[in-house]
C-alpha cells in the first residue's frame, strides 16, 4: 500500500515501498556532503557542549565557595558579637 504525503494544501503524493526504499538508500553527492556536514556539526557542537559544562561546573563550584566564605563571616561576625 503506498504511503500518502499532505503537502498542507489539497494535493497528496502516493509513494510505493519501492520508491521510499529507493530514496532512503539512495546517496547522491549532495547527500554525502550533507551528511559529512552534519557529522562534522555534530562533532564541534558535542565539543563546544562539553566545554559549556565545564564551565558550568567551574562556576558553580565558585558560586558555592563564595556563598560558604559569606557565611563563615557571617558567624564569625556572631561569635565576636557574642563575646563583647
Amino acid at each position: 500500500m503506498p504511503e500518502r504525503h499532505n503537502t498542507g494544501g489539497q494535493k497528496s503524493f502516493h509513494y510505493s515501498k519501492e520508491d521510499l526504499e529507493r530514496i532512503r538508500t539512495t546517496d547522491t553527492a549532495s547527500t554525502k556532503e550533507f551528511k559529512a556536514a552534519l557529522a562534522e556539526w555534530r562533532t564541534r557542537r558535542a565539543e563546544e557542549r562539553i566545554e559549556e559544562e565545564k564551565f558550568a561546573k567551574r562556576r558553580r563550584t565558585m558560586i558555592l565557595l563564595l556563598i560558604f566564605l559569606f557565611l563563615a563571616l557571617i558567624f564569625l561576625f556572631a561569635l565576636r558579637a557574642v563575646g563583647n
